[in-house]
């Protein structure tokens, strides 16, 4: 990766500090989920649907990739008594973003439902939401109501996205508050699509380190 090629100092400078951040990231800690049962936690997965997984012009084999993961977890967490929330890109053809990504997630089309794997499963509380933020919707807001208690688990697309906007935006809504929260990310249930100068390696790396300055709680996995 040739990051700043050609500034001399500050290209040096840059790659030290990724790897730096690569060689930290590498090490983050497991957690256990039964020590989160007990912090009466909520899970939330985000965006793991067909449009992201399986079909259509934003699916990403990075994302399919951490699919059967999450499906564990989710199955793990509802036997365990912990809520599960699942957002879910769903849009008209009226969506500003189509000017920015390719018409995707359709309301009424397959693009929109939850992969088969977590399906399956059953409980899981299904949110529509039509923009990257999905902490906007107002349904989602409701459900933090109800079952929120200060503890929550974000996993699912895109790292760099979704993920972080939903992350910084919980965390950052009860700071606002003085409000005690623990928002905890697994980096190997999260990931991001490669596309031209989007590299997932390095937008992914990026976007868990700005969720780490913001006081999101980063870990490598959650076992069970």
């Amino acid at each position: 990766m040739e990051l700043f090629a050609g500034k001399g100092g500050a290209g040096r400078s840059a790659h030290k500090a990724l790897d730096k951040i690569a060689n930290m990231l590498a090490q983050l800690p497991n957690l256990r989920l039964e020590q989160l049962v007990e912090d009466n936690a909520v899970l939330i997965i985000v965006d793991m649907i067909n449009g992201f997984v399986n079909e259509g012009p934003l699916a990403s084999p990075n994302v399919l990739a951490i699919n059967d993961r999450i499906a564990a977890l989710a199955a793990a967490c509802a036997a365990s008594g912990i809520p599960v929330a699942a957002l879910a890109d769903c849009h008209t053809l009226s969506s500003p973003e189509f000017g920015s990504f390719p018409p995707h997630c359709l309301e009424g089309t397959a693009e929109t439902e939850l992969t088969d794997q977590l399906r399956a499963i059953g409980g899981i509380t299904r949110i529509e939401k039509n923009s990257t933020n999905g902490m906007l919707e107002p349904r989602f807001k409701d459900w933090l109501r109800e079952y929120g208690s200060g503890t929550y688990i974000i996993v699912g697309c895109c790292t760099d996205l979704c993920v972080q906007q939903l992350a910084l935006t919980l965390k950052t809504t009860f700071n606002r508050a003085n409000a005690t929260s623990r928002v905890i990310v697994p980096s190997s249930c999260v990931a991001t699509y490669d596309l031209g100068f989007h590299d997932s390696g390095l937008t992914g790396i990026m976007a868990l380190y700005n969720m780490m300055l913001g006081g999101i709680e980063l870990c490598s996995e959650i076992t069970f």
